[in-house]
């Protein structure tokens, strides 16, 4: 028996098919969250703390009770069981809606359901809540020392995560080296800037069953979550998959709209919407993007090797933990896989408690900070040795089968190919050497890994089963957060089967309805969601194949399938249709269905501990981002003409998904880069909306030239990895060529015309000063 791998030709994997959810969000048929109503449906409404720290002395709902329109109202001590929640048992420090003590303005206190919204909003001002105010702490640095206020009783110094890793002599590494240099980098906070608000719509019926629609991107976690947090089974939690506006992370965890909407629907019988506004969405209520305060120390020699690393990063956290473990440890692994031939490295990493939002999981989640700091002071070094930039990091670069530090094993990279690819297209030789002045060209490079040890979470199931007509229905867990995994599945699935695109039909994300699966984060879709999903069509596959073998009288191990069709190898003409198979199968009582699970081959990994030996991750992908900058010096305004990406992302299996993703990374880290900043004046976010919340436009976005390297990678479907290694390339790409544009180095993002300024008042003072000695 073959199938279209073995042939070595494919009829869809590597073509742009249309995406499945096209026609859907074109024609605006397409549901989200806030497009779900049901008859007789209340709105939720959330009482937030307006103090960055107090302890709650007491609530008291009775005027909001008594208002008519309302129907429940719930809060903390009387409704939430005194759960705490969290994504690792010894990180649960958050309770659905707070008991004892508010951490930030805006941590939930209250919730109400009533007719409409504004009898919701009028019910909440009724609501009144005796605070005794604490002194907070908004600068982690402060927040670490001994007097510091405690948010959490349980976690001294504020300290909530602490990482320490330590691989081979870095003393001596460092005094064997030629040259060594220290820098320190830090990164802001940012939020999410979701198209879609978020919310979550919830019924609950007479026995108890809860139906959940929440914008989600792992909806077995938040069932899970939400089944601990009400004290309910899980099996009578339902978590359905309505179109996501984009994620990025965000959707990763628990959050509090869909437990308040499904604890006012229990509460009700009724259905409820708790629907955010985008003041509350970004302020928030969606986990933020941690700041990084980052001492970095490389030792190298003059050839341009890197011996040694070592870090110190103090992250401010915000209120609760969330998933700041994992937080914590993703930029060592990412940095790894990129540079893994090191002799010694060092890491501590504190993540601290605060009195602002919670951070959590944010595109690039750790390793977007860390690989910015890296790949900035790797660029000095380069110039401080006179060594090209990019010929460095070709000596350093990841190649298949390289054993990194930790004893992880590099499964496939083209990571060295990626740089090639970028300074070809881009003309980096030419340019690098002699630009005109304020004009300057930068290289910056990531990493991403794809699939991890997340407990049960880690591995994913499949089904494939089949009707009359020989068409096939997938079912998976893993849910479409805007990068196309939907398509992904269905194509990989119909590659197998050897059926055309449109004859199968996903059913996803529903927790009822599908098998296990563990979201859409942290890239495993590709190297497990769709490797179980290719081993349940493998497993139907050879169902049909045995029924067809009996009927056409032929050797299975002859048989081929492709385009719907079923045919012996090298005679096309004798061939029967799968619905012929299919029915005929039904004849005999032989029903189709088939099976796959994939566990990824990885060791296990304590996220919290900071444990971090042996095959952590099941592959890398890489990306070389070269960008070409120009400077306004009268107003430090920095324009990005152009950028070159590179990416390695093992076999694409839809180009054009490839490219939209590449552009999408790009300009999203344009504004990291050179725009987005969460402000915050005592605990209280300033810059909330899109009025004051910086981004760039169709104005500022760049010429993008977006190119495929290819390296399979065997434990993939059809040999891909994945897409999202250009997220960690960008920003020290572009502030690489800030520096070779003026001569000054900003070691702060984002890198605003503000800062350009200063750097060159500075390098004046320092010309003068030089010039006077």
């Amino acid at each position: 028996m073959r199938s279209p791998l073995e042939e070595n030709e494919y009829s869809i994997v590597g073509q742009s098919v249309p995406r499945v959810d096209a026609i859907p969000k074109v024609t605006g048929s397409a549901r989200y969250v806030g497009d779900i109503s049901f008859p007789r449906m209340l709105h939720g409404k959330i009482l937030r703390s307006p103090h960055p720290h107090a302890r709650i002395a007491h609530i008291d709902t009775t005027r909001a009770e008594i208002l008519a329109g309302v129907k429940a109202v719930i809060t903390g001590d009387r409704d939430t069981k005194g759960v705490r929640y969290g994504i690792f048992p010894r990180t649960r420090d958050e309770y659905a809606l707070a008991i004892d003590r508010v951490r930030y303005i805006g941590d939930e206190v209250a919730a109400v359901a009533a007719v409409d919204e504004d009898t919701a909003e009028r019910a909440l001002e009724l609501i009144e809540v005796d605070y005794e105010v604490l002194p907070p702490v908004f600068d982690p640095l402060e927040a670490i020392q001994e007097d510091a206020p405690q948010l959490h009783e349980d976690i001294p110094r504020n300290k909530s995560v602490v990482t320490a890793l330590e691989y081979g002599d870095v003393q001596k590494a460092f005094d064997t080296s030629d040259y060594v240099r220290e820098d320190h980098f830090d990164t802001s906070a940012l939020t999410h800037c979701l198209p879609e608000c978020y919310g979550a719509v919830a019924t609950c019926d007479p026995s108890g069953y809860v139906d959940v629609w929440v914008n989600n991107q792992s909806p077995f976690i938040k069932q899970k979550t939400l089944s601990s947090t009400m004290k309910i089974p899980e099996h009578k939690i339902r978590l359905h998959r309505p179109y996501l506006g984009a994620a990025f992370g965000s959707q990763s965890e628990m959050l509090k709209a869909e437990f308040v909407a499904a604890m006012l629907s229990r509460k009700t019988n009724r259905p409820v919407r708790v629907f955010l506004s985008r003041e509350e969405t970004n302020a928030g209520s969606v986990r933020q993007k941690h700041a990084f305060h980052m001492d970095l120390k490389s030792g190298t020699l003059k050839d341009g090797t890197i011996k040694a690393m070592a870090f110190h990063v103090i992250t401010d956290g915000g209120a609760y933990i969330s998933i700041g473990a994992i937080t914590n440890i993703c930029g060592v692994i990412c940095l790894l896989g990129m540079y893994p031939r090191l002799e010694a490295f060092q890491y501590h990493c504190d993540r601290v408690c605060t009195n602002k939002p919670p951070k959590g999981a944010m595109r690039g989640n750790g390793a977007q900070q860390i690989q910015w700091a890296v790949e900035s002071q790797i660029d000095l070094i380069a110039r401080d040795l006179g060594l090209d930039p990019i010929e460095f990091r070709i000596k350093n670069a990841a190649r298949t089968g390289d054993v990194n530090i930790h004893k992880s094993v590099i499964t496939s990279s083209a990571f060295s190919e990626t740089l090639l690819a970028a300074e070809k297209a881009s003309r980096w030789k030419k340019k690098f050497e002699k630009q005109s002045p304020y004009k300057g060209i930068g290289v910056g490079c990531g990493s991403y890994f794809h699939s991890f040890d997340y407990g049960y979470r880690t591995a994913s199931a499949a089904i494939v089963k089949f009707n009359e007509e020989g068409r096939a229905t997938l079912f998976s867990g893993n849910v479409d957060n805007g990068s196309g995994n939907e398509t992904m599945l269905v194509s990989v699935a119909a590659e197998e089967l050897g059926v055309p695109f449109a004859d199968v039909r996903l059913v996803n994300g529903d927790t009822l309805l599908t098998p296990t699966d563990p979201g859409s984060h942290s890239m495993s879709s590709t190297t497990t969601s769709a490797m179980a999903v290719k081993s349940a069509a493998a497993d139907a596959r050879q169902q049909v194949f045995e029924i067809a073998a009996e009927e056409m009288e032929a050797n299975i191990d002859d048989l081929i399938s492709r385009d719907g069709k079923i045919y012996v190898t090298g005679s096309p003409r004798r061939g029967i249709s799968f619905k012929h198979a299919i029915v005929a199968g039904l004849m005999k009582g032989r029903i189709v269905v088939g099976r796959g699970n994939y566990q990824p081959h990885l060791d296990p990994v304590n996220w919290y501990a900071g444990q971090i030996t042996g095959q952590m991750v099941g592959a890398y992908s890489y990306a070389t981002t070269i960008a070409e900058v120009e400077i306004d010096p009268d107003t430090g305004v920095i324009e990005v003409p152009s950028l070159t990406v590179a990416i390695d992302c093992g076999k694409p299996l839809n180009p054009q998904i490839v490219h939209g993703s590449v552009q999408g990374s790009t300009l999203y880290c344009l504004g990291q880069a050179l725009y987005e900043e969460a402000s915050f004046n005592n605990g209280q976010m300033m810059n909330p909306t899109y009025l004051d919340y910086s981004l760039p436009s169709s104005m500022e976005m760049p010429e993008i030239q977006s190119l495929i390297v290819e390296a399979e990678h065997a434990d993939g479907p059809f040999g891909a990895k994945g897409l999202d290694a250009p997220v960690n390339a960008v920003n020290a790409a572009i502030a690489n060529a800030v520096e070779d544009a003026v001569g000054v180095r900003i070691k702060e993002l984002p890198i605003t015309p503000e800062k350009v300024l200063k750097a060159f008042e500075e390098k004046k003072h320092l010309k003068s000063d030089a010039e006077v000695r």
